[in-house]
């Protein structure tokens, strides 16, 4: 099976976390990603019943149906967010003003399902675009080394659906590199946060991988 790549140049990923798994939701952003390998995969069955011929395989049936791939973009704060809340599954919000928000994200440790998401991937117009519900990310890496902070998150949802929602809007964002990298260290979160200035380590090289485990 083919799988197309699109550079963050050319179409767009539209990205929206879903109250319920699985209802389609209005992408809220729009991912501006510099890799994109999502694509509708298929498993078939071969059907070999005798035919009163040679040819062993006469057919086959489409047995199982669903999405994956992989989402590649720069750490930009905005963007990343939605991906740490697909993968951890619990997200609390505080504002603090001036339009400037507090995200803490925590591992959900319940029963539930995870948090999923809705994605829109354009490939090129129109004509292809495609509707994945029930996103769940499978695994996301956070890299920074001497360069840009990367992110990448390799997602499973419903098989893609056609459609014509979304319209993608460009924004300009953050991208983090190592001098903007700091650990906080203390006996609690709050703390740490407080003595973050005061008593932090500069990163040079770190990578973080969290791992879902998601089936279909």
């Amino acid at each position: 099976m083919s799988t197309n790549i699109n550079i963050g140049r050319s179409g767009w990923a539209g990205i929206a976390l879903e109250p319920t798994p699985g209802v389609p939701t209005s992408p809220t952003d729009y991912l501006q990603f510099t890799a994109n390998t999502l694509g509708g995969m298929v498993k078939n069955v071969d059907i070999s019943n005798a035919t009163q011929n040679r040819i062993k395989v006469f057919n086959s049936v489409q047995t199982e149906k669903w999405g994956a791939g992989d989402l590649e973009f720069y750490a930009d704060p905005k963007y990343m967010g939605y991906f740490l809340v697909s993968a951890l599954g619990s997200v609390a919000t505080v504002a603090l003003g001036s339009g400037a928000f507090q995200h803490t994200v925590n591992v959900d440790n319940s029963n539930t399902a995870p948090q999923t998401m809705t994605i829109i991937n354009d490939r090129l117009g129109a004509l292809d675009q495609e509707a994945y519900y029930s996103a769940t990310v499978d695994t996301l890496s956070l890299t920074l080394t001497d360069g840009v902070a990367t992110c990448k998150s390799t997602l499973m949802s419903l098989f893609p659906q056609t459609t014509a929602s979304g319209t993608a809007t460009t924004a300009s964002g953050t991208v983090y590199a190592f001098p903007s990298s700091r650990f906080a260290f203390g006996t609690s979160v709050a703390n740490a946060d407080v003595n973050a200035f005061a008593n932090n380590i500069k990163t040079h090289e770190f990578q973080l991988d969290i791992k879902n485990n998601s089936k279909m």
